[in-house]
């Protein structure tokens, strides 16, 4: 079994802000996360808002420079690579194209770098619940219509990882309750590999095989809680259990009033 390894080794990150002080972002940063060919993994870090988080995953798919090292299986991530794809919080599309279009455009613009491609579209489509909506131009869509798009378009890399920045935040309950099953349906099924950067812990246990919790100012890493029960983790009492020990924990640090605790 082949693993795949990103890694943050001593990764700290700073700017100066317009009166010339230093802020500090992320300070002093180590962490690993693993996830096998052939089985899917999913990973949250669950940060308080104004943590870095969004910084920390644009590190991660090479957006964004930062001292120390991030390694994706041993290379070091200097810029944005297939391999690690990032989707922000607000997924965007291209309303003059449908949606078919949407999903095929990153294997045009990077065909022309050498890139290769192997995606089906209509089977990404099908995967992600777009069935029937292949001509649909996405003006007038959703913000769970758009990420939908988005995850599909972010597998036709056929990425090793694929970062998720806060994307459940603002859908209506019954669409991020169909979101959270089709990214489940996606890691278990599909072997397909997230890193999700959220403020929501029922997301981060619902969604998790583990979760770091992560501190601000500045942002560094607390904790690694590992979901043993993620095939029942419907099941209430499992999920009382996660949310108890995930609020103690915050507690402790005076962070428990600066994440979402439901949905």
């Amino acid at each position: 079994m082949r693993e795949n390894i990103l890694e943050i080794k001593n990764l700290s990150k700073s700017y100066y802000n317009d009166s010339g002080t230093r802020q500090i972002v992320l300070e002093g940063m180590n962490f690993q996360i693993k996830s096998d060919e052939n089985a899917g993994s999913f990973v949250s870090i669950l940060a308080p808002f104004g943590s870095g988080k969004t910084t920390l995953l644009k590190i991660f798919a090479g957006l964004e420079n930062s001292e120390g090292k991030v390694c994706l299986n041993g290379k070091r991530i200097t810029e944005p690579t297939g391999e690690i794809i990032y989707i922000p919080e607000q997924s965007s599309s291209f309303p003059w194209l449908n949606v078919k279009e949407n999903i095929e455009l990153p294997s045009k613009l990077y065909k022309r770098g050498g890139k290769k491609f192997t995606f089906n579209v209509n089977e990404l489509i099908n995967l992600v619940g777009l069935s029937g909506y292949e001509n649909f131009y996405t003006s007038s869509s959703t913000s769970g219509f758009r990420l939908r798009i988005a995850i599909a378009r972010a597998l036709s890399f056929d990425p090793k990882f694929i970062l998720l920045d806060d994307v459940l935040k603002n859908l209506d309950g019954e669409t991020r309750s169909e979101l959270i099953e089709l990214l489940r349906v996606l890691t278990a099924e599909k072997n397909i590999s997230f890193l999700l950067a959220t403020t929501n812990i029922s997301d981060a246990i619902l969604l998790s095989h583990k979760i770091f919790l992560m501190r601000k100012n500045p942002g560094q890493i607390l904790k690694e809680i590992e979901i043993t029960e993620y095939s029942q983790i419907h099941n209430s009492e499992i999920i009382t259990k996660y949310k108890n020990e995930i609020e103690i924990e915050l507690k402790s640090h005076g962070m428990f009033h600066s994440v979402l605790v439901s949905p």
